[in-house]
């Protein structure tokens, strides 16, 4: 995976705006707007960048702005004059979660799982993974106005943390249920959230106190988001499983941390000092299935994502997995996947940059 990038430490945007575009497209924030005619870039003070572009069917312009590490805010505006080619337009995949509200317009998307628009005034919570296409579709002669909040899921608990605002449940609940492709898209109509989305349009003066500005705005989010439990008993769980959620979330974070060996499901229980039979019943609850076989199924995708995106050896991975021989790890991941380690391998050569150094 390609490693997020800090524009204020690592390069100063002021000397090369479109460069912060070109990373976040290789970080899969936002959509792929077309072949341009023409585009062009100019700064926006030392954490963002504006770009207008063009081509034979649409044109628009963008701002983005990273005021802290994993999260990517952005303004947009597309008009689509032209044939079909606008139902065409992908949204990049990565692993976000996006929080869009749209201003003017209407914005149509379309997953393997479902359609849907937002309208004036309306917003979505949106998980993208990876492994999912997504389609955008902006209506011809309408001209859309959104603004978007796209955040890396690996950075919630720290960008919490550094706001000193509570992660919201509704952004909780729909990680943990994206694992299990029990996702629903989120949507809405909240003014909270629509004069949110209009003072980060409206606001121009990009000077020192701008980054200030915007993690302001972040905070503010949450708390907006933080007042819309109702969504996650109305789509998501019922009020019964919340706080299993809370239980399971500090599960997933122990899983992503960095560890010499994935922990076992006794591990997790001593670590979160949780008993194993309240952690099985969570899991029961809102998954269906035991606590074990959960530890089992995250281990193995933990594993899947590390052979796609790294050059570990697969002997490496299987003890990292916990496995001593690696034909017994081959053995079970196939049996997870009805691929081996070494096919998955492989298969990352289709990718063109998906391969780390690690």
């Amino acid at each position: 995976m390609l490693p997020h990038v800090n524009p204020t430490q690592d390069f100063r945007i002021k000397e090369n705006a479109a460069e912060l575009f070109f990373l976040l497209g290789k970080e899969g924030v936002g959509s792929n707007w077309g072949n341009y005619d023409s585009s062009e870039s100019l700064p926006l003070g030392e954490i963002g960048a504006a770009r207008e572009f063009s081509c034979d069917y649409m044109r628009g312009n963008s701002k983005v702005f990273q005021p802290m590490s994993g999260v990517t805010i952005a303004t947009q505006n597309v008009e689509v004059f032209g044939p079909t080619k606008a139902d065409e337009l992908l949204l990049y995949p990565s692993d976000k979660l996006y929080v869009a509200i749209v201003l003017n317009g209407t914005l149509g998307m379309t997953s393997e799982k479902e359609s849907f628009s937002i309208s004036k005034g309306q917003y979505l919570l949106y998980r993208q993974s990876q492994d999912s296409e997504c389609y955008v579709k902006i209506n011809q002669n309408e001209p859309l106005s959104l603004a978007y909040f796209a955040f890396s899921p690996e950075r919630f608990e720290d960008i919490a943390s550094s706001l000193k605002t509570p992660l919201p449940k509704i952004i909780r609940a729909s990680e943990m249920l994206k694992l299990w492709g029990k996702e629903r898209t989120i949507t809405g109509e909240d003014p909270t959230l629509h004069r949110l989305a209009k003072s980060l349009v409206e606001t121009c003066d990009y000077n020192e106190l701008w980054p200030v500005f915007l993690k302001s705005k972040i905070s503010e989010l949450f708390c907006i988001l933080n007042t819309l439990d109702s969504k996650i008993t109305d789509a998501l769980v019922a009020p019964s499983q919340l706080s299993s959620l809370n239980r399971i979330g500090r599960v997933l974070n122990l899983f992503l941390e960095d560890h010499a060996q994935i922990p076992s499901s006794s591990e997790v229980s001593r670590i979160l000092r949780i008993d194993k039979k309240i952690l099985n019943s969570d899991f029961e609850d809102v998954y269906g299935l035991n606590f074990p076989d959960y530890c089992n199924a995250i281990k193995f995708q933990l594993v899947f994502r590390k052979l796609l995106k790294t050059k570990i050896p697969i002997t490496a991975l299987a003890y990292w997995a916990g496995y001593n021989h690696t034909a017994n790890f081959s053995r079970a991941f196939h049996k997870q996947f009805g691929l081996s380690p070494r096919e998955v391998r492989l298969s990352a050569k289709n990718f063109v940059g998906i391969v780390d150094d690690q």
